[in-house]
């Protein structure tokens, strides 16, 4: 057996072996950090850099038309008219209907057991399809009547009004989700202040507040942003959360769907957000 004074060495050199890899292992760990960082910097310069030669946001097809001179160009004929109304606008420049449902599928464990969920601005009725199908009752209301009626034509629950003075009608806790996609971005600062002021009266104490939105921090997504003229402005990740606060959530966070997971690179290459508050 080793004496006193050995075995207190022993200890000693022990205990800063520990330290040491601790350090090592925070180091890394900083390092791993400043990695993801300097990699998500790179794709936005990439991004920044390919915007700013007018790259990257296809014209679509069905706004391609051969002029009378022959060549390709952006316009449309008899033919080719695009849709009239918000209707034709989302088909042309957000996606078809199976897309989007396919993109808002990320939503869906947020919301199962949080019925009746209150979709605002719930358009062609995408998410209210999939509340459905999921067995999750759903509700939305939308002020325009083209959407509102190819909402209805699917056996959806859409009341065509105001989405504000919609929610501004229902009783104290009496929802289980608040949900939106792409909404907010066109009110006002005192109208965002009010769905979320309605929001937290009309949520139980677990109830859920989603709003998906337009990430600002991307590149790509800011000039995508002014693709639609009824946009008001964007709306900052970090300022949504504290709008939550303000309002009176308990908590709030941010996800991306079809990120990374890596805080870094998803804010500044993912084209959406949204902020996910607990009343």
């Amino acid at each position: 057996m080793g004496t006193d004074s050995e075995l207190g060495a022993g200890s000693e050199r022990s205990e800063m072996t520990g330290s040491l890899m601790k350090l090592i292992e925070t180091a890394l760990g900083d390092l791993q950090r400043s990695l993801n960082y300097a990699s998500a910097k790179i794709l936005q310069l990439e991004q920044e850099v390919s915007v700013s030669r007018g790259g990257h946001i296809p014209v679509p097809e069905s706004l391609i038309v051969i002029s009378k001179s022959g060549s390709r160009t952006i316009g449309f004929n008899k033919a080719t008219a695009p849709n009239v109304g918000y209707k034709g606008f989302e088909d042309i420049f957000r996606g078809s209907e199976d897309v989007i449902r396919e993109r808002l599928q990320f939503y869906l464990p947020f919301l199962v057991n949080h019925e009746p969920v209150i979709e605002m601005g719930s358009g062609r009725g995408e998410m209210l399809e999939l509340l459905r199908d999921a067995g999750v009752y759903g509700r939305g209301v939308d002020s325009d009547p083209s959407m509102v009626s190819r909402a209805t034509e699917k056996g959806l629950e859409v009341e065509e009004a105001d989405a504000l003075q919609f929610i501004s009608a229902l009783k104290d806790r009496s929802v289980g989700a608040v949900f939106s996609a792409q909404f907010i971005e066109h009110l006002s600062y005192r109208d965002i202040l009010t769905v979320m002021d309605e929001s937290v009266r009309i949520l139980p104490t677990d109830g859920v507040f989603v709003a998906e939105t337009v990430n600002p921090h991307c590149a790509l997504a800011r000039k995508n942003f002014w693709l639609d003229l009824s946009h008001q402005r964007p709306i900052f990740p970090e300022v949504a959360v504290v709008l939550c606060h303000q309002a009176g959530f308990g908590e709030a966070h941010v996800v991306f769907p079809g990120g990374s997971g890596e805080l870094d690179t998803d804010l500044l290459t993912c084209p959406d957000y949204a902020v996910i508050a607990v009343r």
